[in-house]
């Protein structure tokens, strides 16, 4: 079922959401109704253990159940009472939290500031479906940051001096593949979160940081065709590679044109 309060899907046994704590009254009814039908249940058993013994002392009996019963009852009513009072002072408290994480979350978001904003879903440990829209401009974003890393680490291993040729260009093979690998997955990522038929409100974001990303490759020397083939790849995968030669000999191609801007 959707949770009235936020939106979330959860099972509809629960007796609250499970993300913002909101009453499922339904399920709430569900359980008082089956609370007062076992003390129906029991005060029958009882009823008729009652009938075995002398009519006086079943009566007497009887009398001191149903008060037991009754306040046993009284108490219960008492006590969902209470756990709908509470649920639902839970619930305000939560909504109230999240309308505040919500706010700030735009605030980081309007700034541009997606660095503040990704550090503060991971600090309140935001990983809820309400807050999608940010949740994917962040996910996207660190993407971003860790492919211009590979690219610095890239730029800095041209200017290291080497025993051998050899060695320079073994390990600049390695950081050109990692860097590779990372624009895969920034572009192929930005792209899914795109395409997706759920509509989040951030797309215009997205579709900036995914062309953003496709000009940093153009200045790295790579044409519209191999930056498409480089998404379609996304990453380097060597089981892939062996099963299908032509796009091992492509992904090497890339790294030889690394090589010719840098070394």
């Amino acid at each position: 079922m959707l949770c009235r309060n936020c939106g979330a899907e959860y099972n509809k046994k629960e007796l609250k959401c499970p993300y913002c704590h909101s009453e499922n009254y339904e399920a709430v009814a569900r359980h008082k109704k089956k609370i007062l039908h076992e003390y129906d249940r029991e005060a029958d058993r009882i009823r008729q253990e009652a009938e075995n013994y002398p009519k006086a002392e079943a009566k007497r009996r009887t009398r001191i159940i149903l008060m037991v019963l009754g306040v046993l009852a009284v108490l219960g009513l008492i006590g969902t009472g209470l756990y709908i009072l509470f649920s639902r002072l839970s619930a305000d408290a939560s909504y109230k939290t999240g309308q505040k994480h919500k706010e700030n979350l735009e605030e980081y978001y309007q700034a541009e500031d997606y660095e503040g904003m990704s550090g503060y879903l991971d600090k309140n440990e935001l990983y809820k479906p309400v807050y999608r829209k940010y949740m994917e401009v962040a996910l996207v974003y660190d993407y971003f940051l860790r492919m211009e890393e590979a690219r610095r680490e890239l730029e800095e291993c041209a200017d290291i001096v080497y025993d051998t040729p050899e060695t320079q260009e073994k390990f600049f093979r390695h950081r050109a593949e990692t860097y590779l690998e990372c624009s895969a997955r920034a572009l192929s990522r930005t792209r899914e979160g795109m395409e997706d038929s759920d509509f989040a409100g951030n797309e215009d974001v997205l579709e900036a940081m995914y062309r953003q990303g496709r000009e940093s490759l153009k200045e790295q020397g790579f044409s519209e065709e191999e930056i498409d083939l480089l998404e379609e790849t996304a990453g380097y995968d060597e089981g892939k590679a062996d099963e299908e030669q032509s796009l091992q000999e492509e992904w090497e191609s890339l790294i030889d044109k690394l090589g010719e801007k840098y070394l």
